[in-house]
């Protein structure tokens, strides 16, 4: 089964040496490492080094509540109802012209308050 190890030392590159083997390590790499390291890896990081962090492919707790919190979530989404009784008399102009443009109506900068309303209310 192994062991899975991640070098988070100082250097950019290291070997480990293990029953005769050597294995190179990139700063924040991982690699699953044979059985025979594990007395090796536990010896280094139980005496309190930094290089060394072994990986547990156990889910954190965290993961594991998000697992249990995720599927419960339910959103729900609000449809508007456009309403047809729309007082359009009381909107402004530029609210009017945006609206009529959000319908496909097609409408000059010049056209007035009062042909917008009667363009929308029909």
């Amino acid at each position: 089964m192994g062991i899975k190890v991640e070098y988070v030392g100082a250097r950019s590159y290291t070997e480990f040496r293990y029953g005769g083997k050597s294995v190179g390590f990139a700063r924040g790499m991982v690699r699953e490492l044979d059985d025979e390291a594990i007395p090796t890896i536990r010896q280094l990081v139980d005496s309190g080094s930094n290089m060394w962090r072994i990986i547990d492919d156990a889910p954190s707790q965290t993961e594991a509540m998000k697992a249990t919190i995720e599927p419960t979530v339910e959103e729900t989404v609000v449809e508007e109802e456009e309403s047809t009784d729309v007082d359009y008399a009381s909107m402004t102009r530029a609210a009017l012209m945006s609206l009529a443009k959000e319908r496909g109506h097609t409408i000059k900068n010049t056209t007035k308050k009062a042909d917008l309303v009667e363009l929308l209310s029909a």
